[in-house]
């Protein structure tokens, strides 16, 4: 099959948007100066209306051309690619060196039938090798059965009545115990603490007259707003991103296809796969719920990254997914912790960071309320990571338990170690402590794990562990 296929047209609507976000700041920085009284007059406006039509104009044509002179063909065992309007390019991609064909959809797309298709190889380590932005899902379909996967793939495949799916249910707890409510928190109460600004004062004041403690009562009430809409946005989110979530096995890969508005479909090869990550959230590990996600070798793309496989699984249930999934993998279930000599460690280092607002009070007493409380919080914190740090080892794998906030397990078998080593500072020293650090391939080069103050002892018998041949 050596016929040459173009882009859908809409390509060309997708090329000239972003080329004229280019000219967005220019745009800004001249309504900024004219609201300022520094540009004026008719010559300056018939000057800029003219650099904006040209800009338009030229930014249609030279997308046209772009999208005209842009083709590929693609056979079982290459992929060619041409394009340039004035420097013409010619590219051939071997079968052998695409690590993934991923598959992606808006919900535009979507109600036209096209996707967008990238192909990833070792090579390209910021972006996609090849993004071909509008393409019909047939074509690109066959593509992916041709270029990537060994088997034939069909929408009305048997295979995908076998997939694994996510009922509602799961996804608006896993919105809901989300570890991204408190990153949106954040940013609703900023927004919120700016839009008091344009409030009418007669309103505040008409509050402010049932209530004795003015200033408490607006940052406890924004405190809740705040609150009620980061988690609604955290459900919305995360019902959206994972709606129609359906994880299906093959011989030699995983395929994920997950998203409402945003529709992608993802291929993980399992020689690929470098270790599992099992998170757990302050709000999840009460109720023994967790993530399991992949750290995937190669690649530029989500795929390459911390590819989440499932977004809320019980903890009863991993060994028995995992299993079933990824075979060659163990999960461990009993780690070494750290020592207790190293628990006056993790609270001096989260108590530090939790003193810090004391330094408030200097401005304003009443800083004290607040202070106190995160002080309070960044203690059990520094207990709790200490409590979850810890390592483990068996024949074939290893494994790394610590907190950050969440807690993560990572599960590494031996042959995907890149490296290990342990270091110490002069505390440490004093303390016979170390911590322990694995990498393993990943992209764009690779991904250290580390736990902090653990045993020397324990650093020692990882280090003799790994010096064994494998078996």
């Amino acid at each position: 099959m050596n016929k040459k296929h173009r882009q859908h047209p809409l390509a060309i609507v997708i090329g000239v948007t972003k080329e004229l976000k280019g000219y967005l700041l220019p745009l800004i920085i001249f309504f900024f100066l004219r609201s300022l009284g520094e540009t004026s007059g008719s010559f300056f406006d018939r000057t800029f209306v003219l650099f904006l039509f040209v800009t338009i104009v030229f930014s249609l044509v030279f997308g046209f051309l772009r999208w005209f002179f842009f083709r590929f063909s693609y056979t079982s065992t290459a992929i060619e690619i041409y394009s340039g309007v004035f420097i013409k390019k010619h590219r051939t991609i071997k079968r052998t060196r695409i690590h993934t064909i991923n598959l992606e959809a808006n919900v535009v797309w979507q109600s036209m039938h096209l996707v967008a298709l990238k192909i990833e190889t070792p090579g390209n380590l910021d972006e996609a090798e090849v993004t071909i932005s509008a393409v019909s899902k047939t074509l690109a379909l066959d593509m992916k059965n041709t270029l990537g996967n060994d088997h034939k793939e069909d929408q009305a495949s048997p295979d995908e009545q076998h997939a694994m799916h996510l009922n509602t249910k799961t996804l608006l707890t896993a919105g809901a115990t989300s570890g991204s409510v408190g990153i949106i928190f954040a940013v609703v109460f900023a927004l919120i603490a700016q839009l008091m600004m344009f409030i009418p004062s007669q309103v505040i004041e008409f509050v402010s007259r049932f209530f004795t403690q003015t200033d408490l009562v607006i940052l406890l009430s924004l405190f809740v707003v705040g609150i009620f809409l980061s988690w609604s946005i955290s459900i919305v989110r995360y019902t959206l991103q994972y709606a129609y979530f359906a994880l299906r096995d093959t011989t030699d890969s995983l395929e994920i296809k997950r998203g409402l508005f945003v529709r992608r479909h993802l291929t993980i090869k399992k020689r690929r796969i470098q270790a599992v990550l099992i998170i757990e959230g302050l709000l999840r590990q009460p109720f023994k719920y967790a993530t399991i996600q992949l750290v995937v070798a190669g690649g530029a793309s989500e795929s390459s990254q911390n590819v989440v496989i499932h977004p809320l699984i019980k903890r009863t249930h991993i060994d028995d997914f995992v299993n079933h999934y990824l075979s060659d993998y163990e999960i461990i279930q009993a780690f070494k912790p750290s020592p207790k000599s190293a628990r006056k460690r993790y609270l001096i280092r989260s108590g530090f960071i939790g003193a810090l607002p004391f330094s408030f009070m200097v401005i304003r007493v009443e800083f004290l309320y607040v202070a106190l409380p995160i002080f309070a919080l960044s203690l059990w914190l520094g207990y709790m990571r200490h409590r979850d740090a810890g390592y483990a080892v068996t024949d074939k794998a290893f494994a790394l338990r610590f907190r950050r906030v969440a807690r993560t397990h990572v599960h590494i078998p031996k042959q995907r170690i890149q490296s290990y080593h342990y270091q110490a500072n002069p505390m440490q020293r004093l303390k016979q402590l170390r911590t322990l650090s694995a990498s393993v391939m990943a992209a764009p080069s690779s991904i250290d794990f580390h736990v902090k103050d653990l045993a020397l002892d324990d650093a020692l018998l990882v280090h003799r562990w790994l010096s064994k041949q494998h078996n």
